[in-house]
């Protein structure tokens, strides 16, 4: 892990480089403002809603996008199954392993 940056930092800054990696910097920076990566921290499914407000139907994408590039950033196995909910958590509590639902 990178010095000086908690665990909860590092998941929101990945977020926000998988948004990035997506959609374009600019277009990322439009979409954290109206959906904090903040929030998924503190509330998985809310963030979840608030995405779906924004996208409709292509939300299901840009969360499993989410959830499979926070899993290669800590090293964590996650399935079709596994929620952001379920990601974070399995983040938040050991960073390794398998998190299935």
């Amino acid at each position: 892990m990178q010095q000086g940056i908690s665990k909860d930092e590092r998941i929101v800054e990945t977020i926000r480089t998988l948004l990035a990696k997506n959609f374009g910097v600019t277009e990322s920076r439009a979409i954290d403002f109206y959906a904090d990566a903040h929030i998924a921290l503190a509330n998985p499914e809310e963030y979840a809603r608030i995405l779906l407000n924004i996208f409709g139907r292509g939300t299901s994408h840009l969360l499993e996008a989410i959830i499979a590039g926070l899993g290669d950033e800590f090293g964590v196995t996650v399935t079709e199954t596994t929620t952001l909910g379920d990601c974070i958590a399995a983040l938040r509590s050991n960073g390794t392993g398998t998190s299935t639902r």
